[in-house]
């Protein structure tokens, strides 16, 4: 589950989330009218975090790249086989996804290390991929490197159900 989807950026509105189904609609106010829509809401822009906190590609032309956006981080707090995590990356260090609020990684397969600068936990991408296809769909446990090596990962596999 999804508890919540924030940022350090003072402008953007922290998403909180409960058990059960969530929706996210656009608010209409009372003076819409049919020719309003309701594109710039941010509805896409959630399903862009997410795709990033999960492992996502963080392109140049990515909107976490953008010189507006760059420097501020994005997190998600959710749990991870069943325990609460809280993760956070920035387009300004995409290969690095801050791992907090996890006391217990012991289970996970690759451990998070420690920032020689700042002292906080963090995995790579490419680690935190491989993290999550563990943990969520049981990915390289027992494969050998050569059958690793062509199996799926979690982003390919995480599109299915994320639609």
């Amino acid at each position: 589950m999804i508890y919540r989807i924030f940022s350090s950026l003072s402008s953007f509105k922290e998403l909180t989330f409960h058990s059960g189904l969530n929706v996210l609609l656009a608010d209409k106010s009372e003076e819409s009218t049919s020719k309003h829509t309701r594109n710039g809401a941010g509805k896409s822009s959630v399903l862009e975090i997410i795709h990033f906190l999960t492992a996502g590609d963080c392109p140049d032309d990515s909107i976490f790249k953008d010189p507006k956006l760059i420097t501020y981080r994005f997190g998600m707090e959710f749990d991870l086989a069943g325990k609460p995590v809280e993760v956070q990356r920035s387009g300004e260090n995409p290969g690095e996804v801050l791992v907090r609020r996890s006391d217990d990684t012991s289970e996970w397969p690759i451990q998070p290390e420690i920032h020689p600068e700042t002292s906080a936990r963090y995995l790579t991408n490419g680690n935190w991929d491989r993290v999550l296809g563990a943990m969520m769909f049981g990915i390289g446990r027992q494969l050998s490197e050569d059958r690793e090596r062509y199996s799926p990962t979690f982003r390919n596999l995480f599109t299915y159900f994320a639609r």
